[in-house]
């Protein structure tokens, strides 16, 4: 029987011959209960296995007709699965009112593999095309593709340093420098700079994009220190000469 999600096998001819001669609720009960069967062990059953009770059982299996409705007794559904037990098809346990049913021989109805070559998936999803295809490729399969995919993470990360020794300062940090307003010199806010994240610990991938930052926070944080180096530094030898002149 094809599925949505999965496949029984059922055949034309079914082995046990109770099943040709019971009552036609019987024949429904023992294929829902195919059906309903986990594919595979879970934390409340196993594979084969399905849970239920007679009160679900009977809105299950009432049938209509027009506005009359047939309801099967509990006493109907009782003698169903005890027969249905005693045929050796099931194993049938009760407790305080939960039915556990076993399907025996469960293998014969749904194997892993279906005739046509693919996974067999039950209703219920405990088992899909990608984990089959996992399990089909192996556990060094999986093992070198996992490896593979930390080698790219690896290679692909930036890396993280501490605080240089050395850290001089290029013609770049001065034209940035002085692209912000700061035209002083720069050893002693770089110095602080570093200075400050040696005693944090600090790690950054481009130090000099640290030092930038550093930059515009000092302008940010002593905007009139920076103003009145600008004025004093507007102010030089050379233009005033200029003025003068």
């Amino acid at each position: 029987m094809n599925m949505a999600s999965g496949y029984i096998h059922l055949y034309k001819i079914m082995e046990n011959e109770y099943l040709n001669s019971c009552p036609h609720l019987y024949f429904r009960v023992w294929i829902w209960m195919l059906l309903g069967a986990n594919f595979k062990d879970t934390a409340k059953v196993k594979r084969g296995q399905l849970k239920t009770s007679i009160s679900e059982m009977k809105e299950l299996f009432t049938v209509k007709f027009g506005n009359r409705k047939q309801v099967p007794t509990s006493k109907m559904l009782r003698h169903c699965l005890g027969c249905l037990s005693s045929v050796n098809l099931c194993g049938i346990s009760n407790v305080k009112g939960d039915i556990t049913i076993t399907i025996l021989n469960y293998d014969k109805y749904q194997p892993d593999i279906n005739p046509n070559g693919t996974p067999n998936v039950n209703r219920h999803g405990n088992w899909d095309v990608i984990s089959y295809k996992r399990e089909k490729e192996g556990k060094e399969g999986i093992k070198e593709n996992i490896a593979r995919g930390e080698k790219i993470k690896k290679a692909t990360k930036p890396k993280l340093s501490p605080c240089p020794n050395s850290f001089p300062i290029t013609d770049e940090m001065k034209k940035y420098a002085k692209s912000k307003g700061i035209n002083s010199d720069l050893t002693d806010l770089t110095e602080s700079f570093l200075l400050y994240h040696k005693a944090k610990g600090s790690k950054f991938v481009d130090w000099y994009a640290a030092w930038q930052k550093w930059v515009r926070n000092e302008l940010e944080w002593y905007p009139d220190k920076y103003a009145a180096a600008q004025v004093d530094n507007y102010y030089t030898q050379e233009r005033l000469d200029e003025v003068l002149s």
